[in-house]
């Protein structure tokens, strides 16, 4: 179960800091 958690918090992490990086490359 808390493996599952991290998975999707790591998942989730990974998409902001991805956008993050979009928002300031444009």
């Amino acid at each position: 179960q808390l493996r599952l958690f991290i998975t999707m918090m790591v998942m989730v992490l990974t998409d902001y800091m991805c956008s993050l990086l979009i928002q300031v490359t444009v």
